[in-house]
């Protein structure tokens, strides 16, 4: 599912474009499934909020910065400490003082209006100005008070959400312990500051493309719609198998050639034939195109080799698109108690370009004008502005995931979910838990109770939520940042 119209993942009729080791053509297999009963909304971004959308605190407030980008109806300004990116919302009823100057990208421009830092500012005044410090001619009557940001609440610590070394109290077949949170900090456990200031201006604006449509999650109900990630932890009293490529085309990390797999281990049942297994040391095994049924030999089309106790990022090729198996994983018992403590692994219809943390190109963009594999997506939306959202806009059951979006945000590591391809033709997603992690081992699929509560039906391969995510209305407070939060080496 996720980022936006999140579909919660492991979908039937999907197609995962992850070109796994050295990306170039798109490979068959979804890893998400969406699906839309809305018409999409043209990618102009940046309307004024409408009756279904979250309302922003109405806080008369002016700002000044530089414009980044113009939009129909607005434009994109970089505000400073406390406001970061803004997004300032015109109207025929705003008044322009032009001041000599043209509206467009690089002109420094002060806006007077109401709204919120978290959210956008509705402009009834705008000047503009050569550079910035002015001077902006201030239009009669304009509120002239400070930007205030709109508070949040704190993410979870470290040691409260879990920590990469409690692996070793997994146990196969069961719902991973508490305690246990994969990888290091950086970049799938580093909370965000409440208002980032480091934006990606032009992919910010790119990313509205794919936010067009309501978005109702799925994931499977049967083993054979799994394109989801099953993760297995193996003792050292487990089989030794040996591993053999079985792909010319993407070639294998040929680093290792055994490993400890549990024989009840399967890998996913959809096409894309997902499985991680986790050594005993730590060192996680990711493969994708896996053929595994016990005994003493497992093919697959790529192999990976990452640990769980590093960063999440396998060491040369991935069998996703940068990412290890176990990361952004939503798993229920998290959803259930309200609170996801990391990032989310987010899937798009298709993508253009590399960046960190991405590794390897996925299914491009026919008109070259998607976001890049890695691009890390931030909802800004404060959590109460989040717990305040309609049902129309979300559901509450599915608000946990807009938390983890605002605090943590998302990363683009695999294209796939619905639609042909292109950023307005299908709904990003996020990845649930794997049934077949469950099922492998004869035991029920806690997505099923989850699915049951929550009044989602059964489609015969998948359990589809009544309700959804209408990205529509959030589109306008999704934000693409720079990779220097991934990286840990941005300031503030």
């Amino acid at each position: 599912m996720v980022l936006l119209a999140l579909a919660a993942c492991s979908g039937a009729n999907g197609g995962s474009g992850a070109v796994p080791p050295m990306g170039s053509t798109a490979v068959t297999g979804s890893t998400a499934i969406g699906g839309s009963n809305a018409q999409p909304i043209a990618p102009t971004a940046d309307t004024a909020t409408s009756a279904t959308s979250p309302a922003p605190t109405a806080t008369p407030f002016s700002v000044t910065g530089q414009i980044s980008n113009v939009y129909t109806g607005g434009f994109l300004i970089q505000a400073g400490t406390g406001c970061g990116y803004l997004k300032v919302v015109t109207t025929s009823a705003t008044q322009m003082s032009l001041n000599g100057q043209t509206l467009k990208s690089g002109v420094y421009a002060r806006a007077w209006g109401t709204g919120s830092c978290a959210t956008q500012i509705a402009a009834s005044a705008v000047s503009l100005a050569a550079s910035a410090t002015g001077p902006f001619p201030t239009p009669s009557g304009a509120p002239a008070t400070s930007p205030s940001a709109a508070p949040t609440t704190a993410p979870l610590t470290a040691a409260a959400a879990g920590t990469a070394s409690s692996y070793t109290s997994i146990v196969n077949g069961q719902p991973w312990p508490s305690n246990f949170r994969p990888y290091s900090q950086y970049p799938w456990n580093d909370p965000l500051p409440a208002n980032p200031q480091n934006v990606d201006a032009a992919n910010t604006s790119r990313i509205a493309a794919y936010l067009g449509n309501v978005e109702h999650d799925f994931f499977a109900s049967t083993t054979s719609a799994d394109y989801s990630h099953p993760v297995y932890y193996a003792s050292s009293s487990d089989p030794t198998v040996s591993f053999s490529c079985s792909s010319a085309q993407y070639g294998c990390n040929q680093s290792f050639s055994s490993l400890h797999i549990p024989a009840q281990a399967r890998p996913a049942g959809g096409s894309d034939h997902h499985m991680a297994v986790i050594q005993p040391d730590g060192t996680e095994y990711d493969f994708w195109g896996a053929s595994y049924s016990g005994g003493s030999s497992l093919s697959a089309s790529v192999g990976a080799v990452s640990s769980v106790l590093t960063s999440g990022i396998p060491t040369s090729m991935s069998a996703t698109s940068g990412a290890s198996l176990a990361a952004g994983l939503i798993r229920f018992s998290e959803i259930s108690s309200g609170t996801i403590p990391h990032a989310l692994f987010i899937v798009l219809p298709c993508t253009t370009g590399v960046t960190y943390p991405g590794t390897t190109t996925a299914s491009s963009c026919p008109d070259g004008a998607g976001v890049p594999i890695g691009t890390h997506m931030f909802l800004n939306l404060s959590d109460a502005q989040i717990n305040a959202l309609p049902a129309s806009t979300a559901p509450s059951y599915l608000l946990p995931v807009l938390h983890a979006l605002h605090q943590y945000g998302g990363y683009v590591e695999d294209t796939g979910c619905s639609g042909n391809g292109t950023e307005s033709s299908g709904t990003p997603c996020v990845l649930f838990e794997s049934i077949t992690q469950y099922s492998s081992f004869g035991q029920t699929y806690p997505g099923a109770a989850f699915a049951a509560a929550h009044g989602y039906t059964n489609g015969g391969q998948s359990y589809v939520d009544p309700s959804g995510i209408n990205w529509a209305t959030l589109r306008q407070y999704m934000q693409v940042l720079s990779p220097c939060y991934a990286q840990g080496t941005c300031s503030t």
